[in-house]
């Protein structure tokens, strides 16, 4: 009987490694098709990163508290940070493979779908950094989130990027998170047309911000440096 079962754990792990690869190569493929698509049309897509990003800021954000925004350009690196709540883990196996969590709250504007692929108008690499929250408690973590290259090689980056999360978590002290720091960071680092994006966005951003912190009562403060 032991051999038996040995058998059959065998048997699942080589069916759950299969299902697995499927899933991740599908969402690869769809992944770098739609980066082409919005390369295409890049002069339509080049203000939208920056409404992207404000709206999962917007999604993170508990309903009883309002978001603050900071962005900084640097020339070399757009960095954009704000004060969201921790992820879960499923948000961030959405952030990883793709996909989006809205269909689960309908008030949600969206998170890690089609629009988050956007913000790789500013560069193929960014760099997330944030909190994560789970019934083992809160801990840190640090990934590298490239959509560079081929479907082949943007799966294998999916995977290593989730790797990345289990090697890089460390435990928060309880006391010690900060509501209403800037927990969640993104960095972006774009070349010279990446950088054309970057100056779309903000000149966007200071155009229409004063309207938006008007009309949106969630957020309440936006910092652009």
């Amino acid at each position: 009987m032991v051999g038996d079962d040995k058998s059959l754990d065998t048997a699942q792990g080589v069916l759950e490694k299969a299902r697995h690869q499927a899933l991740v190569e599908s969402n690869a493929q769809a992944i770098f098709y739609e980066i082409q698509e919005i390369e295409n049309n890049r002069s339509v897509n080049e203000q939208r990163w920056v409404w992207e990003l404000l709206q999962n800021a917007l999604d993170a954000t508990p309903n009883d508290k309002q978001a603050r925004v900071r962005i900084k350009w640097n020339g070399q690196e757009l960095v954009f940070e704000h004060t969201g709540d921790a992820f879960t883990p499923d948000e961030l196996a959405h952030l990883v493979y793709q996909g989006s969590t809205k269909y689960r709250d309908p008030v949600k504007r969206g998170k890690f779908g089609r629009g988050f692929l956007v913000t790789h108008l500013l560069s193929k690499t960014v760099h997330i950094s944030g909190l994560e929250r789970d019934p083992g408690g809160v801990f840190q973590f640090s990934i590298e989130i490239d959509r560079g290259g081929d479907a082949d090689a943007i799966r294998q980056k999916m995977d290593l990027a989730w790797e990345q999360i289990e090697k890089s978590r460390v435990p928060v002290s309880t006391g010690s998170e900060q509501p209403s720091s800037y927990n969640t960071q993104y960095v972006y680092y774009p070349d010279s047309v990446g950088a054309q994006a970057v100056t779309a966005g903000i000149e966007s951003a200071r155009r229409c911000f004063p309207y938006v912190l008007a009309l949106i009562p969630e957020l309440d403060e936006v910092s652009l440096a």
